[in-house]
């Protein structure tokens, strides 16, 4: 998920490594990835209805221990933040579009600053875009 604020800012998850991902989240049985989408919103950043954002991206994920090809849905999520307050325990970084070159890695680096970048300017199309 992409979750960006008022002011184009990208939240970034904290693993218990201390590494930043983007937020993510696995869908519960019959769940639908929007669903899912919102339930990462409301547990990481204490906004489980966020507007959401007319672009959403696909892509087959990288690094599955199987021969199973899995799917991402990436959907993007505006929630509010009200004076930063999150649910307590959570750990995340509003960083800057800029800034993410130096905070993300692998396949999340290029995909995040295509699709950031894409939809804040504007140049992405509505609807569902593939990110292979």
């Amino acid at each position: 998920m992409l979750a960006l604020d008022a002011n184009g800012q990208l939240a970034l998850a904290v693993t218990a490594a201390g590494t930043l991902v983007l937020p993510r989240e696995v869908l519960r049985g019959p769940e639908s990835y929007r669903d899912a989408a919102a339930r990462c919103c409301g547990r990481l950043l204490g906004d489980p209805a966020p507007r959401w954002g007319k672009v959403t991206g696909h892509r087959w994920a990288s690094g599955s221990p199987t021969d199973v090809r899995v799917e991402e849905h990436v959907l993007i999520a505006q929630p509010a933040r009200k004076g930063g307050a999150f649910p307590a325990g959570t750990a995340v970084l509003w960083a800057d579009r800029e800034r993410l070159g130096e905070l993300l890695r692998g396949a999340d680096l290029g995909m995040a600053r295509d699709l950031t970048s894409g939809y804040l300017d504007g140049w992405l199309p509505d609807g569902p875009i593939t990110l292979d």
